[in-house]
């Protein structure tokens, strides 16, 4: 029995379940498994974390366990070195202990999280409270809210006590020594006498008592520090305050007590000057120490004098009996500031996910959000675009949602992105997917229409309380968002899963005589014509109709007015700027090509039937398969190419994905020839730049060309070589084809 992998799912994903682990196991007997677990399970309780079995998958002679973790470096610890000492869990429970992460910092993690609230891991020891805009970044020595200037000003008391002298703010006696000579100048001191260290994080804390112990220890001291700052008197109260307010009272007595100030206990009321005192005074050091969460130490006397103030992080270990108090009101005072989720909209599907999640991010920034976007195309952060590639799996959305410009997401969500490593967020306003079909099926363990729902359903799953699941009213997804609150189905028919779901009084949008109609509650209204649409070319696009009615259903779930939401999309075209590589009809005059990124059967036939809408005098294909669908695939893409055009033009992919060259077209021609089609009228041409500029070569009056294609950035220069041979103007040069 050994590892062959060990993968780390933090958010959501097929297994329905959080932060767990997916432990890939060779040649495992079912008893070796099972003592694997066990010894899992118990070394994690002996530390202090109670872990549970998810799941357990077989394939081959591979044993899938999927199991949950608390701390990744300790479960990662425990469940490679468990495997090789199955019998000696005490150990391996004694060497993993330096691996456990606790104290005031991760109760505070922790406590966020069982708020419900989100938490990302920059890595063991700093942590990002919230998403974009309404989030902070909290370590042991750094929190972004923080002014990290006066906090080190706080951190030596040599700096802090001219601070304090500067700003004329009350304060306890207290000095610098740099010699033993200087115990003279202590006489005024009154005992106990604190001697403290300099630099804080040093940590040496002495009262002294009497002048002998006072020769005896400051000696030894100034032995190894050289340096040393002396105060007489004791604390008596402890103020822990957020933006300059007191939110929590603590009077020491031994210990620190609690006073709860929003209380109207008799302790509290005989208190209430001493407490409007402190108020102002926490006020007035904040004015001149800006330090968001600060504790002061205070004597009183005649008047209110400071010991000593800083970060509390500085001082979390002297708060451990008062802790989840001062956590509460850390997180309570995050909450008045807003630090939590930012509205996320999360889009999936086999087909129109790129282009819906396109339209949901320009309609938000239409609206003045500073939308993000994950997608096939990249990630844009307010409109920029930041990264290359397809970014639809748990990082891209790490990368956006850790940017502070951020107020809005827009993630377009893969298949992939889930199998690999599950969502990269949490707690969606909206879920929207697009379509479900026999796409990817025989890949990764896909075996049927039913396993790609359970996979892209996973966002649905991930949608806030009072959010909303958007999906095509098909059978599969009506069936898999039956008993759940608030769904809004849209289709271009209005069939009967449309019919009964408003019937009971839910949402959906579909068409009637040209017209976007909103239905909810029953009472239906019209939107708008989509023939007055360029961005579904006239209305013949069903696709993109579709695409506008779940980008209207998503954003309304952030920004409630539709007729704004509308007149952002009116003049909208679906062009090589907007929409690169979907749907975009290029005009030449003599000739329209048509560039679809297609590349399965429902993608086929919306194609198409577009090309076949524009009353062409000849329909010309040129199409490819990806390499690693099933062979009854791409011979139906063949099939559904022969029943809809004239001409076709096989070609290949550059990455062949497992095939031989010519293996794919092979297949694709017999689709072709299974539907009848003229030999004469097909031509294999393997690379697609070539197709393309013989197709264009060779076109007459009035053709449509379509090019199934995902290489823009190879296909518009050769049209623009084509185009300066003709005298014609070129397209899309100021384009960023980069992908």
């Amino acid at each position: 029995m050994r590892i062959t992998s060990l993968k780390v799912y933090e958010g959501n994903n097929i297994k329905r379940r959080k932060r767990i682990m997916n432990v890939f196991l060779e040649n495992a007997s079912d008893s070796e498994v099972k003592k694997y677990l066990k010894a899992y399970f118990r070394v994690s309780f002996l530390l202090g974390f109670k872990e549970q079995l998810v799941d357990i998958d077989r394939e081959d002679n591979l044993v899938k366990l999927w199991v949950t973790y608390t701390q990744e470096e300790l479960s990662k610890y425990l469940l490679n070195n468990i495997l090789y000492n199955l019998d000696n869990s005490e150990k391996i429970a004694e060497k993993a202990n330096s691996l456990i992460k606790e104290g005031f910092l991760y109760d505070i993690v922790a406590a966020f999280r069982e708020k419900g609230l989100p938490v990302i891991d920059i890595n063991e020891d700093l942590f990002q409270l919230g998403y974009g805009k309404n989030s902070i970044i909290i370590g042991k020595n750094y929190q972004s809210y923080e002014n990290m200037v006066k906090v080190e000003v706080s951190r030596n008391r040599k700096s802090l006590w001219q601070h304090l002298r500067y700003s004329q703010i009350p304060k306890v006696e207290g000095r610098v020594l740099y010699s033993m000579e200087e115990i003279k100048d202590l006489e005024n001191f009154k005992y106990p006498l604190n001697l403290r260290s300099i630099d804080k994080s040093m940590d040496i804390k002495i009262t002294i008592s009497d002048q002998e112990e006072l020769n005896r220890v400051l000696k030894n001291m100034m032995n190894m520090y050289t340096r040393a700052f002396v105060y007489s008197g004791n604390v008596k109260y402890r103020l822990i305050c957020f933006g300059g307010e007191v939110g929590l009272m603590l009077k020491k007595e031994g210990a620190y007590k609690v006073i709860e100030i929003k209380e109207k206990s008799l302790e509290v009321l005989e208190l209430a000057e001493a407490l409007d005192k402190l108020k102002k005074f926490c006020k007035m050091i904040y004015t001149s120490i800006p330090i968001e969460f600060m504790f002061i130490d205070l004597q009183e006397e005649e008047e209110l004098k400071v010991t000593d103030l800083g970060c509390v992080f500085d001082v979390a270990e002297e708060l451990k009996e008062v802790k989840d108090k001062v956590i509460d009101y850390f997180i309570y005072s995050l909450l008045k500031k807003n630090i939590g989720l930012i509205p996320i909209i999360s889009v999936t599907g086999t087909n129109g996910k790129t282009t819906t999640s396109r339209l949901i991010n320009y309609i938000l920034l239409k609206l003045g959000y500073k939308s993000a976007l994950t997608s096939t195309g990249g990630i844009f952060i307010a409109g920029r675009k930041i990264k290359n590639g397809d970014t639809t799996g748990f990082l891209s959305a790490r990368d956006v949602l850790t940017n502070t410009e951020v107020d809005t997401a827009v993630m377009e969500t893969a298949r992939g992105g889930i199998l690999k490593n599950g969502l990269g967020y949490e707690k969606a306003k909206a879920a929207v997917i697009t379509s479900i079909s026999e796409d990817h099926i025989g890949m990764h363990g896909i075996k049927s229409t039913k396993d790609l729902v359970n996979i892209k359903s996973t966002i649905i799953d991930e949608v806030d309380s009072g959010g909303k699941l958007i999906v095509k009213a098909q059978q599969e997804l009506v069936e898999c968002v039956q008993g759940r609150d608030n769904v809004c189905l849209y289709e271009v028919e209005k069939n009967t899963y449309i019919g009964e779901h408003i019937k009971n009084g839910g949402e959906a949008f579909y068409l009637e005589k040209d017209y976007i109609i909103y239905c909810k509650d029953k009472q239906e209204k019209k939107l708008l014509d989509v023939k007055s649409i360029p961005f579904t070319h006239g209305g013949i696009s069903k696709g993109n109709i579709k695409n506008i009615m779940s980008a209207i259903a998503a954003v309304s779930t952030i920004y409630p007015n539709e007729s704004e939401i509308i007149s952002t999309i009116m003049e909208l075209q679906c062009d090589l700027y907007f929409n690169p590589g979907r749907q975009n009809i290029l005009d030449f005059d003599k000739f329209k090509v048509i560039l679809d990124y297609g590349h399965n059967a429902e993608a086929f036939h919306e194609v198409l039937s577009i090309g076949r809408s524009l009353n062409p005098t000849k329909l010309t294909a040129i199409i490819a398969a990806a390499g690693d669908r099933m062979d009854r695939h791409i011979k139906e893409l063949g099939y559904i190419s022969a029943q809809y055009c004239d001409d076709i033009i096989i070609r290949e992919q550059a990455d062949l994905r497992g095939r031989a060259v010519g293996e794919s077209a092979g297949l694709i021609k017999q689709g072709i020839f299974e539907a009848n089609f003229n030999e004469q009228n097909l031509k294999v041409i393997l690379k697609e730049e070539d197709a393309i500029v013989y197709a264009m070569e060779h076109s007459q009056h009035g053709e449509v060309i379509v090019l199934f294609t995902q290489c823009l950035d190879v296909i518009i220069p050769e049209i623009n070589r084509y185009l300066e041979k003709q005298g014609l103007p070129l397209i899309g040069q100021d384009l960023d084809l980069s992908h």
